[in-house]
């Protein structure tokens, strides 16, 4: 009965992705996965010359488009996409078309460099909820609306004590889903969410990295006993072999690493033998070297095929991969990634000792300051009562600012928790060449 009340719901809100699963399954069983991505990618530069601005001149330019016709042998010409031509180019970025569909802004709320603001439409999500179907029902060979999961993800809406809407627990009831606040993990909510997970019996546990290695962590210390799922996501944060040790010992099941942003959405998944398998029919995946030329290791570049309202072509997302085998023993047709590196974000401990993952300066303070008045900040745990926060300022930052903003951190870290501000005209990269958000300086020894 649920699964039809679900699925009526989609058809009501127009998001009804079954067309587009059907479509990933028609061409992977016609093996015609590479003619469907370069029919997209054709015609996501034909409506980008045509309606968004940025890409008229840029295609025109490098001779990928001429008079509507597709040269895709020069489709490595195309100039790549960074978050600061975003943020200097955003209303060019926007497709004069718009409003044909459904639309809705985003930001960014990845581990590196400063949020930013973008587009999404309905196109988009059709799609990447059936490259999410299609991960879940082919990879895992789960059926996701159908199971029980526990979701252990950021939100602020709890840390704030806000009432969740009535439209959000009906979508969450449809969908057999429980999301559990990643935000707060001291011992008081992670026994609670012990106890959820031992009432509620899920399927599928999903969450942040961090978070699902220090909930595994106390369960551990505490010799608790907890719901073994059939299996466990984990998202948004590196997955260390530690951390999927501890996570799998814990659970008593298997660890799956799931990879994608909050701009282009789904791009890989892990299969049974440990390769990450790409999802070509939502993202077409490059890796340049440091010259910019196709390479086994390096930056990953990422074309989304299906967001036409803001298009991401050519898009440096700031990760490194290295490319794995283009098949796998475990017959899924799609090529695959074998390392991911890039998403290092830092837990930072509570002046109560607690664990207090990174993504919630990311999502939460990060967006506060993205109004306008700064260009980067940096988040640093120099001693357990003490926060630095590094800011490049593009204007004042308002005395109130501050204050909501200490506010929101002295309410996860502890209200005697130290916040100083420092203002520096840089903030330097990793090694990597990329930003880091939020990092501690505290000595936290995490082997176990």
């Amino acid at each position: 009965m649920k699964q039809l009340l679900w699925k009526l719901v989609l058809k009501i809100g127009r998001h009804d992705y079954s067309k587009e699963y059907e479509q990933i399954n028609r061409a992977i069983g016609k093996n015609q996965l590479e003619e469907l991505r370069e029919e997209r990618i054709k015609e996501l530069l034909v409506h980008a010359y045509q309606n968004v601005p940025y890409y008229k001149k840029i295609l025109r330019e490098a001779g990928v488009v001429i008079r509507d016709q597709v040269d895709l042998t020069k489709f490595d010409q195309i100039p790549l996409l960074t978050k600061d031509i975003i943020r200097s180019n955003f209303e060019s970025l926007t497709s004069h078309d718009l409003n044909t569909r459904r639309w809705y802004y985003k930001r960014t709320g990845g581990s590196t460099g400063e949020p930013v603001k973008f587009i999404h439409d309905d196109r988009y999500t059709k799609w990447k909820n059936a490259a999410n179907k299609y991960y879940y029902s082919n990879v895992l060979g789960v059926d996701e609306d159908a199971v029980k999961k526990i979701i252990l993800w950021g939100s602020e809406a709890d840390l704030l004590r806000a009432k969740t809407g009535f439209k959000k627990k009906i979508m969450s009831y449809l969908r057999n889903t429980v999301v559990l606040n990643a935000f707060k993990m001291d011992e008081a909510s992670m026994s609670s969410y012990v106890e959820k997970i031992n009432s509620y019996k899920p399927y599928v546990i999903r969450g942040y990295s961090g978070a699902l290695f220090e909930l595994a962590d106390y369960i551990s210390r505490n010799s608790l006993t907890v719901h073994s799922p059939h299996l466990v996501i984990s998202a948004a944060e590196n997955l260390y072999e530690y951390m999927r040790r501890s996570i799998s010992k814990t659970f008593q099941a298997p660890v799956y690493d799931f990879y994608g942003t909050r701009e282009v959405g789904d791009i890989a998944g892990e299969c049974q033998n440990g390769l990450m398998h790409q999802l070509p029919f939502n993202n077409f995946i490059e890796i340049l070297d440091d010259r910019g030329q196709p390479a086994t290791k390096g930056r990953v570049i990422v074309t989304n095929l299906h967001n036409y309202s803001f298009p991401f072509i050519r898009y440096e997302i700031g990760d490194l991969a290295e490319l794995g085998p283009q098949t796998c023993d475990c017959k899924i047709p799609t090529p695959t990634l074998k390392e991911l590196t890039g998403r290092v974000t830092d837990c930072l401990a509570a002046i109560d000792g607690s664990p207090v993952p990174s993504e919630f300066f990311i999502h939460f303070v990060g967006v506060t300051l993205n109004q306008g008045q700064i260009r980067q900040f940096q988040v640093v745990q120099k001693t357990r009562d003490e926060i630095e926060i590094l800011f490049v300022p593009l204007g004042e930052l308002p005395a109130q600012n501050r204050r909501d903003i200490e506010t929101k951190i002295r309410l996860v870290m502890g209200e005697s928790c130290r916040i100083v501000w420092k203002q520096v005209e840089t903030i330097p990269k990793t090694k990597n060449g990329k930003y880091v958000y939020v990092k501690s300086l505290l000595s936290r020894e995490r082997e176990r």
